[in-house]
C-alpha cells in the first residue's frame, strides 16, 4: 500500500495532532510509535515522506534514519525533536535528511514542508 506521509514519533497526542492534520490536507497517511515498528512498515510500505523523531524506545530516530537511508538513500526524512543538540543535530542533516524541526512544532510550518516535498501547492490551513 502506498501513502503519502508515514508520522514515527512514540508521543501518541502529537502524533495524532500530526496525522490529523496532515488528513485534514488531503494526506494519506500512516503511523508508528517507535523507530523498530517503522522500519519494519517502511520495508512494506511506498511513503513519499517520513517524519521522526529522534528520542523513541525500542529504536531511536538516529537507527531508525540510518536503516532507512541503507535501503533507500532518497527517501524524504523529517526529522522532529524537542532535543536540540548541535552535534546530533548536524549528525542528523548530513545523514541525508530534509529538515530538522525543533518541537513544539508549529503545525503550519510542518504542512507547508509535506506539501512542498509533496510536489503540492503550499497552502495554510
Amino acid at each position: 500500500m502506498e501513502y503519502d506521509i508515514f508520522i514515527v514519533d512514540d508521543d501518541q497526542s502529537f502524533r495524532m495532532m500530526m496525522s490529523k492534520t496532515l488528513k485534514s490536507a488531503g494526506f494519506n497517511v500512516d503511523v508508528a510509535e517507535n523507530g523498530y515498528d517503522a522500519f519494519k512498515k517502511f520495508l512494506t510500505h511506498k511513503y513519499r515522506l517520513i517524519i521522526v523523531d529522534l528520542k523513541m524506545p525500542v529504536m531511536d530516530g538516529q537507527e531508525t534514519i540510518k536503516a532507512i537511508k541503507k535501503v533507500n538513500k532518497d527517501q524524504p526524512i523529517v526529522v522532529i525533536s524537542a532535543y536540540v543538540d548541535g552535534h546530533i543535530r548536524q549528525e542528523i542533516l548530513d545523514a541525508g535528511v530534509y529538515t530538522f524541526l525543533t518541537k513544539p512544532v508549529d503545525m503550519d510550518e510542518l504542512l507547508g514542508i509535506v506539501q512542498k516535498i509533496a510536489g503540492r501547492p503550499v497552502s495554510r490551513r
